[in-house]
């Protein structure tokens, strides 16, 4: 088993610091303009970037053990939130919230071990736990709805999440390793989600599905996949060893992903009959409303930075 406390390597804290140097000319340059100053819907999204960096960073560069602990803890607050969109019967939520909360944490935990068997655990104990939680405290009334519904909360805010700490966990991926890896990660879906906003505020014209998100734009969606595949093929060659074409390609496919999560989890909340899913981030909703596209993601840039593994 590698130590569990390990500083990330030094061209990845160099790297760190563009980042967040960038973030911080970002909001001064937002701050001294008088029109984003005072509208939130601009400074909001701007200003949201410190504490996804922050978590972020916590969650890559300190060794394995810190990633755990932060990415299961962002974890069950993802999917406490994701719970009480379901409007389920006490007794249910109470079940499922506590069956939830031990999977997510053992999960994360067994990343220490053996990350297949945490993966495998966190996708295919909840086809499990979520009926069998129905059967014991409602019986057979509302089973589809009710069962159905849990396990999918479980399976994207507990299953696919856990890629995540898999990814920053993992060893052989690239020059970096698993931290490499997860700063990639983390950087290209921040990007894709400004690149988007960016792309849809000064070009948006056409919407891509107004019923479930009016201020999503194909011509945001198109500025963010070409930006994202730009900047895949710059950092994913010195962080995961791949090469240019396939890091454009992961790039594309983190923009794709994410925008589809971020639209599943519009129209979930519009079926809940709410705009944010929390208020945990001042303007920018709860932990789902930012970890949305994570869910979606992890999954699939896992396999594709697994491509070129050893």
């Amino acid at each position: 088993m590698p130590p569990l406390f390990r500083l990330a390597p030094a061209p990845l804290w160099i790297a760190l610091g563009w980042v967040y140097a960038f973030i911080a000319t970002s909001s001064l340059v937002a701050m001294a303009i008088p029109s984003v100053r005072r509208s939130p819907a601009m400074r909001s999204p701007i200003l949201g970037w410190w504490p996804v960096s922050v978590v972020g960073t916590l969650a890559v560069f300190f060794g394995p053990l810190p990633s755990v602990v932060v990415l299961a803890l962002v974890c069950v607050g993802v999917y406490r939130e994701a719970l009480a969109l379901l409007g389920l019967p006490p007794r249910l939520h109470r079940a499922l919230w506590i069956a939830g909360v031990a999977l997510a944490v053992a999960a994360h935990a067994l990343m220490l071990v053996d990350g297949a068997l945490a993966t495998a655990l966190a996708l295919g104990l909840p086809v499990v736990i979520a009926p069998a939680a129905q059967l014991f405290t409602e019986g057979s009334a509302g089973f589809v709805r009710n069962a159905g519904g849990a396990q999918w909360v479980m399976l994207s805010t507990i299953g696919m999440f856990s890629f995540g700490a898999r990814l920053a966990t993992a060893e052989g991926f690239g020059p970096h390793g698993g931290p490499g890896a997860a700063f990639a990660f983390f950087v290209l879906v921040m990007l894709a989600d400004a690149l988007q906003w960016i792309g849809g505020k000064a070009l948006g014209r056409t919407p891509l599905i107004p019923r479930v998100s009016p201020k999503k734009t194909w011509e945001g969606f198109l500025f963010g996949a070409l930006g994202c595949a730009g900047a895949g093929a710059l950092v994913a060659p010195p962080m995961m060893g791949l090469a240019r074409p396939l890091g454009a390609a992961l790039g594309a496919t983190v923009v794709t992903l994410g925008l589809l999560g971020d639209l599943i989890a519009s129209g979930w909340k519009r079926d809940a009959g709410v705009k944010d899913a929390g208020q945990v981030i001042p303007g920018q909703g709860g932990l789902l409303d930012r970890c949305d596209s994570i869910l979606f993601v992890a999954p699939w840039f896992y396999a594709l930075a697994s491509l070129r593994r050893p």
